[in-house]
């Protein structure tokens, strides 16, 4: 297991869906010697096994909790809590991890990528619980958040030796996720926001959460959609090079 336990090297691939070199915005890959978009260094493998530990739990906890909101069953609401409430713990474990420790568990992870995504969803999500507004108007959102977790599992995994093609059923799975989503998080926050029975705290916490649906749409998804038709063409283009070695070889 140890020899398969270590520390991917940070060169880049022509066959890796995530490193580009010329990066304007998060998605679009690296920038070398930039504070924000430089990737970060990894951290040591026995920290990478245990954030893809915490992921794949948080992510099987978001099948549980969708699974019962879909079904119609009664939201556990302790429980749903406190999954949220471990999801912001490791995000906020691994910000400052990437913030002062300069090192990340997940490959290819910049500075730019914790500070505009994990930092701001503890902001928002612990607020709403610390609030004490009602964890049932969250019912699909916080699930599907949760199984966003397969994400950074993944990149963990890859800090551990996992190959790189492993990425791409990630961008497809991303896809299917960050629709349903984006329709989740915007239904139920307008929700909160325009219900007649809505506090002030939830209403505040709704107008917040409103800016989750431009990111995921505007940057997560068109990133996701771009790797997985990449990828798709590429594997078309390389369809009739095989039919002519096929032919060739009779």
């Amino acid at each position: 297991m140890l020899t398969y336990i270590k520390l991917r090297p940070q060169g880049k691939s022509v066959d890796d869906p995530v490193i580009e070199r010329t990066a304007t915005s998060e998605f679009s890959g690296t920038v070398e010697n930039s504070y924000w978009y430089s990737k970060l260094p990894l951290a040591p493998w026995w920290a990478c096994l245990y954030s893809m530990s915490l992921y794949l739990y948080i992510w099987g906890a978001g099948l549980m909790h969708l699974g019962r909101a879909t079904l119609g069953y009664p939201t556990e609401e302790k429980r749903l809590e406190g999954d949220m409430t471990l999801l912001c713990a490791v995000y906020a474990t691994e910000s400052i991890a990437a913030l002062v420790l300069e090192c990340s568990t997940m490959v290819n992870w910049r500075r730019l990528d914790f500070s505009i995504h994990h930092l701001p969803f503890c902001v928002v999500g612990l607020t709403w619980i610390l609030m004490g507004n009602p964890v049932a108007a969250a019912r699909f959102t916080w699930p599907l958040c949760m199984l966003t977790s397969l994400n950074e599992a993944i990149a963990a995994a890859r800090g551990l030796g996992a190959p790189s093609w492993i990425d791409i059923p990630n961008r497809f799975y991303l896809c299917v996720i960050m629709v349903l989503l984006v329709v989740a998080e915007t239904t139920e926050a307008l929700m909160s926001l325009f219900g007649s029975d809505s506090t002030v705290s939830m209403r505040a916490c709704s107008v917040l959460t409103l800016v989750a649906p431009f990111y995921h749409a505007g940057a997560v998804l068109p990133h996701c959609l771009k790797v997985c038709t990449r990828w798709t063409k590429k594997q078309f283009a390389a369809e009739p090079d095989i039919k002519q070695k096929d032919i060739k070889a009779h």
